[in-house]
This record gives C-alpha cells, sequence and structure tokens, in this order.
C-alpha cells in the first residue's frame, strides 16, 4: 500500500512503500496460557487474552473472552486444539466469524491469522499444539544436558536480539509518528470495513430467511460495491437468484395451468353470468359449483360465485323485508277492521264509514271488492238516518221560518258532515240569521240607551232565537247583555 513518506523536517515529499510495522500502545493482559489473541480492534481494543489449550469467545459472561457487543452471538466462537491442529468453530450459524476477512463455520487456524467477532478484530498468536507422540530417547537426553540447554538459549536470544536490532526501520521520530497515525488510521479503518461487511451479510441472510429476496439482494450488491470478491456474498447471492428464478417459474407454471383451465370452464362460467343476469340464481349456481370442481384455482369461477352469493343476500334481504312489510300491512288492516266494527257497535255510522274508506285504499282484491261493497251500505244507512231532518228543515225554510230550518240542517250534519245539499242550505241561511241577529241586538242597543229596559231584553232575547249558532258574535253578546252563559244555562 502506497502512503505518503515525509522529509526530516515532516512535510511529505510523495509516495513511498511503507512496511506494515505497527506502534500501539503497551497492551493489556488476561488469562494465563501460552496462547494468546490480540485485540487488535473494537470492545477491549489493545487486550492479550492467553489460554492453554482451549478459548470459547461470545456477549455471555460465561465466555473466556468477553466481547459486550449486540451484533456478537451469546457463544459466537471457540478455538481448541484437536488432532496436532488448532482449529476454530462458529457456534452460531446464522451469525458466523470471519476468517481473514472471510466467513466460515469451521476453519484451521494458525499464528498471525485475523478472526471477526462483529465488530471485533483478533489476531492469533498459538504455540505448536502437543500431538502426543513421544520424543525420541536420544533427544530427551540432550534436552536434559543443563549446558546444552543454556547454550542454546544464549544462542537464540543473541539471534533474535541481531534480528529485532536489524528489523528496526531507520527513520527518524518525525517518520516514526507519521507512520504511527498512518496505522492507526489504516486499523480504524479496516476494522469499520471489517464490521460493514458483516453486517451487510447478515441483514441478507436474515432478509433472505425471512423471505424478502429482493431486499436480500440489495444488501448483497451494496456488500459486493465495496467488497467485489467476498466470496460468501457471491454464493448468496447465486442461492438468492436461483431461489428468485424457481419461484418465477412456478408462477409461470400456476398461470399456464389457470389458463389451461379456463379455457375449459370458460362455456360455463359465461352460461352461469347468463343465467344469473336473467334472474336464474339457482341455476347459475349450480354451472359455477360444477366448473369450481373441475377448476378450483380459477379466479373467474370463484368472482362468479361470489357474485352469485351476494345475488342470494340480496334476495334474502329483500323478501325478509317483504315479509316484514305484509306482517305490518296485515296487522294493520287488523286494527282498521276492528276499529270500524267498534264504530259500527256505537251506532257512529260516520266515523264506521271513514274507516271503511280507508280499508278500500289499503284492501287488496278480492278483499278490496267486500269492503266497497260495505262502505256504500254505510253511506245509504246514513243518508235513510238523516233524511227526517233534513225534509224537516226544508219544510221550516219554506215556511220562512229560517231558524228552525238551521237547526235541523245543523242536525243532519252533525251525523253526516259531508251531505252537500245540506251544507249548501246552512252556508246559505247563515248570513242571513247573522244580519237578522244584528238588527236585533242593536235595536236593543238603542232602547236601552233610551231606559226601556224591558224593550231591550226582549229584542236581546230575540236575537238567542233568531241566531241558532251559539258561537255566532252576536248571539254572545245577547247573552252577556240578559246576563245569561252562551248555552243558555245560568250566567255567562
Amino acid at each position: 500500500m502506497m502512503e505518503p513518506s515525509v522529509t526530516r523536517g515532516g512535510q511529505p515529499s510523495g509516495p513511498v512503500q511503507m512496511d506494515r510495522t505497527e506502534f500501539r500502545s503497551r497492551p493489556t493482559f488476561a488469562g494465563k496460557g501460552q496462547n494468546a489473541v490480540e485485540i487488535l480492534a473494537g470492545p477491549g481494543q489493545g487486550t492479550i487474552h492467553r489460554f492453554e489449550g482451549h478459548l470459547l469467545i461470545g456477549r455471555a459472561a460465561r465466555c473466556d473472552l468477553v466481547i459486550d457487543d449486540a451484533t456478537v452471538s451469546r457463544e459466537h466462537l471457540t478455538i481448541e486444539s484437536r488432532g496436532g491442529k488448532w482449529q476454530a468453530a462458529s457456534r452460531n450459524p446464522k451469525n458466523p466469524a470471519l476468517k481473514n476477512g472471510i466467513p466460515f463455520q469451521s476453519a484451521y487456524i494458525a499464528t498471525g491469522d485475523t478472526l471477526t467477532v462483529g465488530p471485533a478484530r483478533l489476531r492469533l498468536a498459538l504455540s505448536a499444539p502437543k500431538p502426543g507422540i513421544p520424543l525420541p530417547p536420544g533427544l530427551l537426553r540432550l534436552f536434559g544436558n543443563r549446558k546444552f540447554l543454556i547454550g542454546t538459549g544464549i544462542g537464540l536470544f543473541v539471534l533474535l536480539a541481531i534480528l529485532s536490532f536489524l528489523s528496526q526501520p531507520a527513520k527518524t521520530p518525525q517518520e516514526s509518528v507519521v507512520e504511527s497515525d498512518w496505522g492507526k488510521q489504516r486499523a480504524l479503518k479496516d476494522a469499520e470495513f471489517m464490521h460493514q461487511v458483516s453486517t451487510l451479510l447478515l441483514q441478507a441472510r436474515r432478509l433472505h430467511d425471512e423471505g424478502h429476496n429482493e431486499q436480500a439482494l440489495t444488501r448483497l450488491d451494496t456488500l459486493l460495491g465495496i467488497d467485489a470478491a467476498n466470496g460468501e456474498a457471491l454464493r448468496l447471492k447465486a442461492d438468492i437468484q436461483a431461489a428468485i428464478e424457481a419461484k418465477a417459474a412456478e408462477a409461470k407454471k400456476r398461470q399456464v395451468q389457470a389458463a389451461l383451465a379456463m379455457e375449459k370452464v370458460g362455456p360455463q362460467i359465461r352460461e352461469a353470468e347468463r343465467l344469473l343476469a336473467a334472474g336464474n340464481t339457482a341455476g347459475a349456481r349450480a354451472l359455477a359449483e360444477k366448473a369450481q370442481a373441475q377448476a378450483p384455482d380459477v379466479a373467474e369461477v370463484r368472482a362468479v360465485l361470489d357474485t352469485i352469493e351476494a345475488k342470494e343476500a340480496a334476495d334474502q334481504r329483500q323478501a325478509s323485508q317483504k315479509a316484514q312489510a305484509a306482517a305490518a300491512r296485515h296487522q294493520e288492516l287488523t286494527g282498521l277492521y276492528a276499529a270500524a266494527a267498534a264504530d259500527l257497535a256505537a251506532d257512529d255510522l260516520y266515523k264506521a264509514l271513514l274507516v271503511y274508506r280507508r280499508l278500500g285504499e289499503e284492501e287488496a282484491e278480492p278483499a278490496r271488492t267486500a269492503v266497497r261493497r260495505k262502505t256504500a251500505e254505510i253511506q245509504d244507512a246514513l243518508v235513510k238516518r238523516v233524511m227526517p231532518d233534513f225534509i224537516a228543515g226544508q219544510k221550516f225554510y219554506t215556511q220562512k221560518q229560517y231558524a228552525a230550518a238551521y237547526r235541523q240542517w245543523v242536525k243532519v250534519l252533525e251525523v253526516y258532515p259531508e251531505a252537500k245539499e245540506t251544507k249548501t242550505k246552512v252556508a246559505e241561511l247563515t248570513p242571513m240569521l247573522e244580519a237578522e241577529a244584528k238588527r236585533l241586538y242593536e235595536e236593543g242597543l238603542v232602547h236601552e240607551g233610551l231606559g226601556n229596559r224591558e224593550t231591550a231584553m226582549a229584542r236581546w232575547q230575540a236575537v238567542l232565537e233568531a241566531m241558532p249558532d251559539k258561537d255566532n258574535a252576536y248571539y254572545r253578546r245577547a247573552a252577556a247583555k240578559l246576563g245569561i252563559a252562551p248555552d243558555g244555562k245560568g250566567q255567562p
């Protein structure tokens, strides 16, 4: 990776090839053992955790190495020695760890490998695992020689010192500071990159498991846009695309089957629609159900059946409403017949006549004919009943006894208010009688003014005799003058 170099004055002088030397603060140590994992980034950054032959990593407090982050499983990863080799295994298939940037479920590991667990990036430092095979006797005697061991140790120390001296970068302090900053930035970017890749991959898997394949593809395209060679993302994308294609093929197959079924039952559906339009709901249902038995998945058949069911429900509601209306009408007619019978029993012919007229409007044939016949009978009976009073009124009228004639005709109208000729006669006499009552009343006033009290009283008494209508204004005034009530009984 090319990064800017610096001069001895501390200013960038152009791109140079940087080595991988990292400058970090003094680490903190945890655990015991000759093997270790160093947390390069994430929670607990800078910690070196030592262990022997087994290490459990996860979010739970029971784990050997706890990484407190929501994206980390409770038991996320195990590291252990098996068969003379170190092996790492993910404990959650839906939330795998990464080895050198590639997701895995189980993989062999060695010193220098980098594992990513959620946001944490771990670097391994592993000793050679014990295969359980005994050393040769000669080698055992050599290791038992104290002088050999001391000499070997001094030689290794000198060799390591020489190698350490030769590996020290010949850089100024300013260059070391700049490289340290670049190293930190690079580490942060690497950690952010791995976290983003891991998050997108986990989201894509979850969406795929939930059936949201289009959204899962969107996540994978974003991931491949920043890490085009990510094998796990490429495999998952291929699986999702294959699933989408299979689903589309299945949908197309169903469409073809539906089209064939529709072609088979189409004539039956059209005939059912025709019968329904003609009002033959039962026939339409029989054909539609037959078509449904042959093609249960055809939407057009279900639509026709839904229409038929709606029509049947509407017909049922209409029949129920008609039945309720008929019951109410029957109850009303029964009440009218009872009222007419009561009026006839009370000899109130005119009220009975009005009820029967209403029955004639409400009843249907043939009952209406009988009602009209009864109406005519009642009307004839009314005419016969009032005829004597009408004739007597005619006689009084001929004799110019208009007040008496008025009284007779009023009696007719009280029994039969619709007697047209009688109403005409009463209307003719009313102004004549009122004029006579006015004349007599005013004469009484004149005599009262002259002090002729008896004559005045006689004129006012004549008003009561000449005006049979007790509601007439002059009748009431004359009654008041006479000191009697308008009905002729007692004081006013």
